[in-house]
């Protein structure tokens, strides 16, 4: 699903009717939207210099139809994580080509070679505040003459995550990146390459919208979604075992 975000013709409906509704606000509105459905195009945009980022751009931007892609998580910096000032995808990046990963020394120059990032480890990918950036939606509200009057909390997984008992058991990543404890390469390039980690972090990153899922399964070529009918199967399978494993219930008489 992190691939497809812009992609769903749900989001893009409402998008496009809440804009119809308010056209003084549309870019207001679809610059809020794809901060996090088309995160990459919109950053771009903005770090050119942009003001605004339309859905009518990002629908032609190859970037933002990319989704949220790896690089776009492991540039995200620790800077002020968790403050409210980083919700609703203000998310800390910077031009120092940087990726940030969990293993302690990595072999900076065949990824510094391949894509010109270089790789070093950080705690706070592994952090929920990393998730908070996107997972934390504030969104406009309007008063009787149609004006912003301020925002209201309209997402809030992260917030929920951290007044919950979860807080001091399981992170995000514990859920939609579950641990592999077993040692192996992490890379077949370079060759050479020996090291083994252990452990790994398998990206699933499901949540529990298997019904889009099933949309996006259902028309693959009219939404030009890349993946395979049995790709989408997978992830479907995930988001329901997401669903039936997240929580625990008990009646109390």
């Amino acid at each position: 699903m992190m691939a497809n975000p812009a992609k769903d013709p749900l989001w893009q409906a409402k998008v496009t009717a809440e804009s119809v509704e308010n056209p003084a606000l549309q870019s207001v509105i679809e610059t809020k939207c794809t901060s996090c459905h088309a995160p990459m195009g919109k950053s771009e945009a903005f770090h050119n210099g942009a003001g605004s980022y339309l859905l009518s751009e990002a629908l032609e931007d190859p970037l933002s139809m990319d989704g949220v892609s790896c690089t776009l998580c492991h540039q995200i910096r620790s800077e002020g994580l968790s403050h409210d000032s980083t919700f609703t995808a203000n998310f800390p990046l910077n031009d120092s080509h940087e990726i940030f990963g969990p293993y302690l020394n990595p072999v900076a120059q065949p990824m510094i070679n391949q894509s010109g990032f270089e790789p070093m480890f950080s705690e706070h990918i592994q952090d929920s505040r990393l998730c908070a950036t996107c997972h934390t939606l504030f969104t406009p509200y309007l008063d009787n003459q149609g004006n912003v009057a301020g925002t209201f909390p309209e997402q809030t997984p992260f917030l929920e995550w951290r007044n919950s008992n979860y807080v001091e058991e399981k992170s995000c990543q514990d859920c939609h990146m579950p641990a592999v404890d077993e040692a192996m390469k992490i890379s077949v390039s370079p060759p050479w390459l020996s090291e083994m980690r252990n452990p790994i972090y398998e990206h699933e990153l499901a949540g529990g919208n298997a019904f889009m899922g099933g949309i996006l399964k259902d028309n693959i070529d009219a939404l030009q979604v890349s993946a395979l009918p049995q790709h989408m199967d997978s992830t479907i399978a995930k988001s329901k075992r997401t669903l039936q494993s997240a929580v625990e219930t008990s009646m109390i008489s």
